[in-house]
């Protein structure tokens, strides 16, 4: 019977969107872009008791990011133009009918995602079952698990090598390529959060172990000069707050926050160097002045997805069906014949499409289903974060909830293959913990026999009796 309710309520809610969204597209101008914007918030409100709290919510943290994008990006429009690419790669100008059907599809995208996933939660689990308010502190690790820690920060410096970390004359690493060098920049991002974790759960010696390795792999991020430079504040918040959730955490996240927003001019200041690495990045530091930052140019470096988005979905470029197929294949590059197709979809050498667009310039059916699939994904997601939560395995949710935050800014900025790369590492992570639990926990052959003994001593022991 509940299950008759729940999809019945399904029905019902998707004719009440397609009634908003027709109702929309048929009035003024300003009733449109409402209507639309209003399609995230209903299917938002129609099934909110079923989603974590908001900043525990794959769902809402992925589709409440193309949401901002798509509103501040349509609002910011003219102003993005006149700025002419300052702080970005490329300078892009849409119609008004192209910024209008970019802002519809990022609307109907992250609605659909969040319809979707709020759906299957309501048939899986009754209202009311989402932790919306928990308490925590988690044991701090052994220091043998500190230790071990190091070992990406000593994989990438032997990659890149400590003279390009110092010093070096262009803006990326001669290892750019290489199979460390692609995933360093993650990795390092990665353990800032692992090491705020570390940071907000050990005391005496081993805090200040992670506070010696924080600025080994900070020092790595800021030779990078890119904009993960400026995500330490709130990634090191973000794993303090998983640690122990307190006030002083939460507000710990906040405050991380506002300083990432606070470095992004610097980040933007580094690219721009004549030369590169840890030496002349602190010598520009030394006399950046915050007052005179370009923070338009800040801003458009992250709302630049908008018009990208647009242009390549709705401008020249052609993207064929076989070019999603490719983008969807997690097998290697070569083997899946993306090599072949990448320098198509670029904007310009230095701006790649983004996956959203591709796959609306295939058309509306790739992009609907994508987004149901991806919503079905993310409920699935939503369900191991609130297991990883009440069962106290609280690094792996912020790993889930952090691959699903890089994976939102892929689909902006990036090629759909790279955003579909953070989806499979997110399950690839999920499924290895799943399955050492499984092998961990599962008693071994001695012990099973032992127990059956015990059994059979026990067995006849009451047929004695």
């Amino acid at each position: 019977m509940k299950t008759k309710t729940e999809v019945a309520f399904a029905a019902g809610a998707v004719a009440v969107l397609f009634a908003v969204l027709a109702l929309a597209l048929t009035n003024s101008e300003l009733s449109a872009v409402a209507g639309v914007a209003a399609l995230p918030l209903l299917a938002w409100w129609l099934n909110r008791r079923h989603f974590n709290a908001m900043y525990l919510s794959p769902t809402l943290v992925a589709s409440g990011f193309f949401f901002l994008i798509g509103v501040l990006g349509y609002a910011l429009r003219d102003v993005l133009v006149s700025l002419q690419g300052r702080g970005s790669s490329i300078n892009i100008w849409l119609s008004e009918g192209q910024s209008f059907s970019t802002f519809l599809l990022l609307m109907t995208f992250s609605a659909v995602t969040i319809f979707t996933s709020g759906i299957i939660l309501r048939i899986r689990f009754g209202a009311g079952e989402a932790p919306k308010s928990l308490d925590w502190s988690t044991q701090g690790p052994k220091a043998v698990t500190v230790l071990l820690s190091a070992v990406p920060l000593l994989v990438i410096v032997a990659d890149i090598g400590i003279p390009d970390i110092l010093l070096r004359d262009s803006y990326l690493f001669a290892s750019q390529g290489s199979f460390t060098g692609s995933i360093g920049t993650s990795l390092a991002a990665g353990m800032i959060v692992v090491l705020g974790y570390f940071f907000g759960s050990t005391s005496g010696p081993k805090r200040a172990l992670v506070l010696v390795l924080f600025l080994g792999y900070a020092t790595v991020l800021f030779s990078m000069g890119s904009r993960r430079l400026a995500l330490i504040p709130i990634l090191f918040a973000v794993g303090s707050f998983v640690a122990r959730n307190s006030r002083i955490t939460r507000f710990g996240v906040v405050v991380g926050a506002g300083l990432t927003a606070l470095l992004l001019p610097l980040s933007l200041t580094f690219r721009a160097s004549l030369t590169h690495g840890v030496i002349p990045y602190f010598e520009s530091a030394a006399t950046f002045r915050f007052a005179d930052a370009d923070w338009w140019a800040s801003i458009n470096n992250v709302l630049v997805s908008f018009p990208i988005i647009g242009a390549t979905a709705y401008g020249n470029l052609t993207i064929y069906a076989s070019d999603l197929w490719i983008s969807l294949n997690p097998i290697s590059g070569d083997s899946a014949g993306w090599y072949e197709i990448a320098p198509r979809l670029r904007l310009n050498a230095y701006t790649p499409t983004a996956g959203i667009g591709e796959l609306a310039n295939v058309g509306w059916v790739p992009v609907v289903l994508f987004a149901i699939a991806l919503g079905a994904l993310l409920s699935w997601v939503e369900i191991a974060v609130r297991r990883h939560l009440l069962g106290g395995s609280r690094i792996f949710a912020a790993l889930l909830i952090g691959l699903t935050g890089f994976f939102a800014l892929q689909m902006v900025q990036y090629n759909l293959r790279s955003a579909v790369r953070m989806l499979v590492y997110l399950v690839v992570a999920e499924l290895a913990r799943r399955a050492a639990v499984f092998f961990l926990r599962r008693p071994s052959r001695r012990d099973r026999e032992q127990a059956a003994f015990a059994e059979r001593i026990g067995a006849a022991l009451r047929n004695a009796d």
